[in-house]
């Protein structure tokens, strides 16, 4: 077969294929524009959601480095998609509250407003730790959210003084941690130690009673003291020598 006749060859190759996809065209090509345009379609709107859900996403961390209220960390977690950002805002925002009411333990304890402020910390922080836990389970993330849940529940527990949920919760962590988390089941560990010093209520001195009321005064310091009369010491009938 000489080198004419292959290339006469392959032009009537190339014109029955023009012909036959002429024809196909002509029957299917609306179907196939309208294929090929969903598809183009499908691939530009997902590279648009994984960009805006990435935005989203940095935005919601850049929120949570900046944050230092309990209450933002609980709006930026409900606004967020992530599971991992509404773990780490709710685990977040409990800790803040938590250390707040450890803060306060030390100002004025007989204050009947800061007692209901450091109860209200405690029951937000509960229920923020708690949030955790339902994340955890629902999204399959690491155990870590779930073991900082514990450790933060037990926390609330011992400023309740309900030592034995504290423990409890201690006694969780330290089956769960595993040989992954050595430093959480250490810690859960040292607490549980701690939880029968603390169960100790602390007693302190009573006040001391105030001195009857016919005691004299005491002299005060300030007033010279008088000297002794040396010469009414001597007797009446004393001869001089």
């Amino acid at each position: 077969m000489d080198t004419q006749h292959r290339h006469e060859l392959k032009e009537n190759d190339l014109a029955e294929f023009l012909e036959n996809f002429g024809e196909w065209w002509n029957k299917h090509g609306t179907f196939a524009m309208v294929i090929l345009l969903v598809l183009v379609a499908g691939f530009l709107g997902y590279r648009l959601l994984r960009a805006r859900a990435t935005d989203q996403r940095e935005a919601a961390w850049r929120d949570l480095a900046n944050t230092t209220k309990p209450g933002i960390f609980r709006t930026v977690a409900e606004m967020s998609d992530d599971p991992v950002v509404r773990a780490v805002a709710y685990l977040r925002g409990a800790d803040l509250l938590v250390s707040e009411t450890s803060q306060q333990a030390y100002e004025d304890s007989d204050s009947a407003d800061l007692k209901a402020q450091q109860q209200r910390n405690l029951d937000e922080a509960e229920d923020l730790y708690r949030k955790v836990l339902e994340v955890a389970d629902a999204e399959q993330i690491s155990d870590l959210f779930r073991l900082n849940a514990w450790l933060g529940l037990a926390s609330v527990y011992e400023d309740r003084r309900s030592f034995d949920k504290a423990a409890e919760l201690y006694q969780k962590v330290q089956e769960q941690a595993g040989p992954a988390n050595p430093a959480l089941a250490a810690n859960a560990k040292a607490r549980t130690a701690m939880l029968e010093k603390l169960a100790i209520p602390v007693v302190f001195s009573p006040p001391l009673p105030p001195p009857p009321a016919d005691t004299p005064p005491s002299p005060s310091t300030n007033e010279p003291v008088p000297e002794p009369d040396v010469l009414s010491d001597i007797p009446a009938n004393a001869v001089s020598p």
